[in-house]
């Protein structure tokens, strides 16, 4: 998933709009076009926010600068990608690493924050998005990874629901509960990989019904309670 740079800067660095339409046209630019374009550009609370590469190649995505920096010796381009990476490797600067709990994602999530931080970086907190809470108690989830969940429970759970009881949708549940009971061992998993990570650490549910301004403002207000602003 894509992560999120928090800078509070005082004043953003002013883009050459010229060399910005230039770099665009040029295919071996264009990641200097991404990661220059958005500095400064979304503001909010005193801080300037911006999304960036995915995961896996956001040390290369934030790095681009002090390469190109490298190449352009003097000029207005070696000045723009010098003030960038100054900007981007402050103390006022934090990368904030955003992931599921998923092997996948943590893996480049862990993958990502050594890279960072060998590349001077600054690393901050690690978000876990779409987190699900189980919908059994523990005893049940063992019981049903194990294949064990009384059956007769589940149907006379299901008949002072008022639910007509059927043998296939009964089968059927008890499927559906061992697949949830091996995806919350799998996401517990995960989070002792991102605990050994050392970093603050922000959950956000998942939203069943899709975001909305609603549910972006139920999400910050959750950052907020963990510490996060």
């Amino acid at each position: 998933m894509a992560p999120v740079v928090k800078s509070h800067p005082a004043t953003p660095p002013r883009l050459d709009r010229k060399y910005l339409r230039r770099a665009k046209s040029a295919a071996a630019f264009m990641e200097v076009t991404v990661a220059t374009t958005p500095v400064g550009v979304e503001q909010a609370g005193g801080f300037g926010i911006l999304e960036v590469a995915e995961t896996g190649r956001i040390t290369r995505f934030l790095g681009v600068n002090a390469e190109v920096a490298g190449l352009a010796k003097v000029g207005p381009i070696r000045g723009q990608a010098d003030a960038i990476m100054a900007l981007l490797t402050s103390p006022q600067t934090a990368v904030h690493l955003v992931t599921l709990l998923e092997e996948m994602p943590v893996q480049e999530t862990a993958d990502a924050a050594a890279e960072l931080t060998e590349a001077g970086l600054p690393l901050g907190g690690i978000v876990v998005n779409a987190v699900r809470a189980p919908l059994l108690k523990v005893a049940e989830l063992t019981a049903a990874a194990k294949g064990r969940l009384p059956r007769d429970e589940v149907v006379d759970g299901l008949v002072a629901a008022g639910l007509n009881v059927r043998d296939p949708g009964v089968d059927g549940l008890l499927v559906e509960a061992a697949e949830h009971a091996e995806r919350v061992a799998l996401e517990k998993a995960q989070r002792r990989t991102i605990k050994t990570l050392a970093r603050p650490t922000y959950e956000l549910p998942l939203l069943a019904e899709g975001v909305d301004l609603g549910g972006l403002y139920a999400l910050a207000e959750r950052l907020c309670a963990q510490g996060m602003a």
